[in-house]
């Protein structure tokens, strides 16, 4: 009991003997909660999906935190610092290589990624890329690339 309400749940704050759970994208670890201000916004790189979250989790390998209303790519043009509420995978040419990341990292020139990836691959001989390039591309009539990884 907490006063005259009946405990519901460890991650819940009480306002005016209602529960009420915290939102997407925060958590609140304190048990008998009084205020819903108690609640926390998940920190960079771990995100809450539901609500009533006891604790945040970090996003895996090959995806990145996001609000998932501003930041859908990547975090590449707006990142989702802190209160993410999903984990998206990476963009191709993009990847994460550790978890718990807020945005991904451009692959370099001469390689690219698929969707989700946590490594850059080299493009193959007669292929070139620049970097953050989706995937390599043949390179232009009259030139060839006779090493993988070839940069423009």
């Amino acid at each position: 009991q907490h006063g005259t309400c009946e405990l519901i749940s460890t991650s819940a704050c009480y306002v005016n003997c209602e529960c009420n759970n915290c939102t997407a994208g925060t958590f609140n670890s304190e048990d008998h909660s009084t205020v819903i201000d108690d609640c926390e916004e998940c920190e960079s790189g771990y995100f809450s999906s539901e609500k009533g979250t006891v604790v945040c989790e970090a996003c895996p390998i090959g995806q990145f935190a996001t609000n998932d209303i501003t930041d859908y790519g990547g975090g590449l043009d707006v990142q989702t610092i802190s209160g993410a509420i999903t984990c998206n995978d990476c963009p191709q040419g993009y990847i994460s290589d550790t978890e718990a990341k807020f945005v991904c990292s451009a692959c370099g020139g001469g390689t690219s990624s698929k969707s989700g990836s946590w490594n850059c691959s080299e493009c193959p001989i007669g292929t070139k890329s620049e970097s953050g390039d989706a995937s390599c591309s043949n390179c232009d009539a009259g030139k060839y690339g006779f090493l993988t990884g070839t940069q423009l």
